[in-house]
């Protein structure tokens, strides 16, 4: 009786449209009809149509041992997500009979009527998507813990060689008579689909597509400080809340005068002294996220120098060289399915990071792929993943960095070319921050942005970022 139930919620919900049925022949959906001899379809459409057959075929054999299995199988998440390569699903057994020849046995059978390369032997039809899609792969992408295959036979639902998120409007699934269905990719069911479909973490040769992260700077890369002459001051971050000036040793001097001006101050004043040689000066102990300007001049028994230039910026609570990493992050609902719809499962995310240059922009960090386990587990709710990016060193990567977010599906023929800003602060220009350049990504799978944003050396501690439907935090 709960299974009935389920499945008649299953008919409500997604406001089934039945096109037809293996066993009904009242109408019945056009097919191509072609032999092996006559495959002329264009590359894409053939391979789409291969799994669209393929959907149709699984969705007509799904017995109770069959759905075990494949809950079994894609449960073990071998690239991560719920889902295992039709392959491997083939050549499991069934009291000695494999579900490649369970599912010959079903083509020559009740899908017979339903499926469009009819006229092609079996052996024929699995070779040959064997040669166009060897990374076809089945997924559970939702509800796949919370299924139970005695229960409940989830609609096979298949998702075109080209399919691309931003533009489908519904998407094609089959029930177990061979019913079509259309179901809406931005309504998240409530219930389990099983998915046929290119796997976007297996390639052709069907290795994994590595997610190992990048990191453009030289790990060694230890803090450096540009000489200056008292007409060519610098300033840097040192530990929490210190500015620390530095500049070349004059010639003549017997001390030198430091000046500063705080944030709520109109005018410089005599701050302090150093001695002959000491060429540089720490001010500790500066207001957290507030500015600070300065100036020096060499002094000896005969008068002054002329002033240095003046250098300014921000003081910060955190500690040069601290690491930079992301802490939590979380969708809200309609944010997540602009990114990633629900056929999609949990989405996977990839950052970079850009520092800003005057006159241009690097490249400093680019993240392996990471998703969580489940989708729930970030929609409307922190899911906790530490993202280590850079040991912070404001004299290596500056105080400016812009954090770009993207949702990547690795399609094979969804790549896109987009480009990221970068930012720097100007410390001798009043420590205001400007725009640097740009850095080109291109033949990326990453096509639903996220967003991106400033991060800033002296941010506050706990500061959350939003970017319209997504929000993070740093760990400090």
């Amino acid at each position: 009786m709960k299974r009935i139930f389920f499945y008649a919620k299953l008919v409500v919900i997604v406001s089934l449209v039945v096109i037809t049925g293996c066993e009904k022949s009242s109408f019945q959906e056009p097919f191509v009809d072609l032999d092996q001899s006559n495959l002329t379809l264009k590359s894409v459409d053939l391979r789409t149509e291969l799994i669209n057959d393929y959907a149709k075929i699984l969705a007509t054999s799904l017995s109770n041992e069959i759905k075990t299995i494949i809950k079994n199988e894609t449960q073990k998440r071998f690239d991560g997500d719920y889902d295992v390569l039709a392959s491997t699903f083939e050549q499991i057994e069934i009291e000695n009979k494999t579900i490649r020849e369970m599912l010959k046995e079903c083509r020559s059978g009740k899908a017979r009527s339903i499926i469009n390369f009819s006229r092609m032997d079996n052996n024929a039809f699995f070779e040959r998507t064997d040669e166009e899609i060897p990374n076809l792969q089945i997924s559970v992408p939702i509800l796949c813990d919370e299924w139970n295959p005695e229960e409940f036979t989830p609609p096979v639902a298949y998702l075109p060689f080209d399919y691309s998120e931003k533009e489908s409007k519904e998407i094609n699934a089959y029930d177990s008579n061979g019913n079509l269905l259309k179901l809406d990719p931005l309504k998240e069911p409530d219930f389990p689909v099983i998915v046929v479909r290119v796997s976007e973490r297996v390639d052709k040769n069907k290795e994994l597509i590595s997610t190992e992260a990048t990191l453009a700077i030289e790990e060694n890369n230890k803090l450096k400080s540009v000489p200056t002459t008292p007409t060519n001051l610098s300033i840097s971050h040192g530990t929490s809340k210190s500015l620390m000036l530095e500049w070349n040793d004059s010639d003549y001097e017997t001390s030198y005068e430091v000046w500063r001006m705080a944030w709520e101050e109109t005018q410089f004043w005599h701050f302090s002294n150093t001695v002959q040689n000491d060429n540089n000066f720490i001010n500790n102990y500066t207001a957290e996220g507030k500015k600070y300007w300065y100036k020096i001049r060499a002094i000896n028994g005969e008068g002054n120098s002329a002033w240095s230039n003046i250098v300014a910026s921000t003081s910060s609570a955190r500690n040069d060289g601290e690491w930079l990493k992301i802490k939590r992050m979380k969708f809200t609902s309609s944010g997540l399915s602009s990114v990633e719809p629900w056929v999609g499962g949990a989405p996977e995310m990839r950052i970079r990071v850009v520092q800003g240059l005057q006159g241009g922009a690097n490249l400093i960090f680019t993240s392996g792929r990471f998703e969580p386990n489940k989708r729930n587990d970030i929609k409307d709710k922190w899911w906790y993943f530490e993202v280590p990016i850079v040991p912070w060193y404001t004299a290596t990567v500056g105080t400016v960095l812009n954090i770009d977010w993207r949702e990547e599906d690795g399609w094979p023929e969804g790549t896109v070319t987009f480009q990221i800003s970068g930012s720097y602060e100007d410390k001798s220009d009043d420590g205001t921050v400007k725009y640097g350049g740009t850095i080109t990504i291109s033949n990326d799978p990453g096509d639903s942005h996220i967003g991106n944003n400033l991060v800033h050396y002296w941010d506050i501690k706990d500061q959350i970022y939003n970017l319209t439907g997504f929000e993070y935090q740093l760990v400090y």
